[in-house]
């Protein structure tokens, strides 16, 4: 038995059934990290609750974006999908590494222990406590965990799956665009934009 060329492409309709099969995958997790994104708001209540309520208008975004990627794959759907998730990610990697400048500090405390991200003292920049020379000035970073790392495959993925399945053209300029965030974000981090 010999294989051809022509039998290793695929024809139009299992073309579809991939594409289809990618977009429910998209979709899938989509809600995964929407599902995630809604189990830590009652964490994030407790200790900041701008993130709280931000948690939960991305699960609804995130849920409804799956919504949207089953019923209208459209480019431009998949063009926000992606550039949604890029956000999200953009801002986990910020939030993990140099912490963001408009989150309250954590002094030490941690999460699981009862710590929390609000500054001890009303209005102040910091708890009181002296910073020697040499010493790290706290930040407002936060801890890596299992379900953070899950969302962010998930989100990953999602956008993999989704920058495949978009046109040629778009494909083209939305990778090149990624790739340019990706070097503004070190860029910024390289010159101390981003501690």
């Amino acid at each position: 038995m010999t294989l051809t060329t022509e039998a290793c492409q695929p024809v139009d309709g299992s073309r579809a059934d991939a594409r289809r099969l990618a977009l429910l995958a998209s979709a899938a997790l989509m809600v995964l990290a929407a599902v995630i994104h809604l189990d830590v708001i009652p964490a994030h209540v407790q200790e900041w609750l701008p993130a709280a309520v931000f948690f939960g208008f991305l699960a609804v975004g995130q849920a409804s974006m799956a919504v949207l990627l089953v019923r209208r794959p459209h480019p431009i759907t998949l063009l926000v999908a992606i550039w949604s998730s890029v956000g999200v990610v953009a801002l986990y990697v910020w939030s993990r590494t140099a912490g963001l400048p408009f989150a309250p500090v954590d002094h030490g405390e941690g999460h699981g222990a009862g710590g929390s991200h609000v500054a001890h003292a009303v209005g102040g920049h910091g708890n009181g406590e002296p910073i020697f020379p040499g010493q790290a000035a706290p930040t407002s970073a936060e801890p890596v965990g299992p379900l953070d790392l899950a969302a962010l495959a998930a989100e990953l993925a999602v956008i993999a799956l989704l920058v495949l399945l978009l046109p040629a053209k778009y494909r083209r300029w939305t990778s090149n665009g990624i790739f340019v965030c990706g070097l503004a974000m070190v860029a910024l981090r390289a010159t101390a934009g981003l501690h």
